[in-house]
């Protein structure tokens, strides 16, 4: 193995290939890449933790990032490799409205009254109420809401909630999301 820059670097005795592109494999470990929070912008992570070097991105450090609350890139490159528009919002935009409508639905019902916001306090059950949604996938949650909702979309606002959860807890500044109280 080879040192480089940014980390240990693999070659093709390793018989692995990009599971993307087949590019024979030199891959980064990205444990021993330092400051950095690398993805991958195509490959799936190959074994043992590493990506394909030609396409790995990398985005700006946590450090940086923890210190925007909203947890966006402060740099030039790494806000345009976080395309929320083009690689979420077109991606999605009808599952996103509806993600968006529940989120209303929810704080009429658990904080009738009150401004939209994330009441944290009254549940944390994520991934017990994941696999309960996704269980009634393609079903509607009636009589809950003051309309029926989709659990598709119960199922899709538990797992952000998990995952932004997990980000936060990785950040470990003990900030949350502006949304959340």
């Amino acid at each position: 193995m080879a040192e480089t820059k940014t980390g240990t670097q693999s070659t093709s005795e390793d018989g692995l290939k990009c599971p993307a592109c087949g590019t024979p494999v030199q891959a980064i470990h990205l444990a021993e890449i330092e400051g950095l929070t690398p993805t991958p912008s195509i490959c799936s992570f190959l074994p043992g933790g590493r990506v394909c070097c030609s396409h790995l991105k990398t985005y700006a450090s946590p450090a940086v990032r923890s210190e925007n609350p909203n947890g966006l890139a402060q740099d030039s490159q790494g806000r345009k490799d976080q395309p929320l528009c083009r690689g979420l919002l077109d991606y999605f935009p009808d599952a996103l409205a509806e993600v968006s409508e529940l989120s209303r639905l929810g704080n009429e019902k658990h904080n009738p009254g009150v401004p939209l916001h994330w009441a944290r306090a009254k549940s944390g059950d994520e991934a017990d109420c994941i696999m309960r949604h996704l269980a009634e996938r393609g079903g509607l949650i009636e009589g809950e809401y003051s309309k029926p909702v989709r659990h598709s979309a119960a199922l899709a606002w538990r797992a952000l909630a998990l995952l932004q959860k997990e980000i936060e807890a990785d950040r470990g500044d003990g900030k949350i999301s502006r949304g959340s109280k």
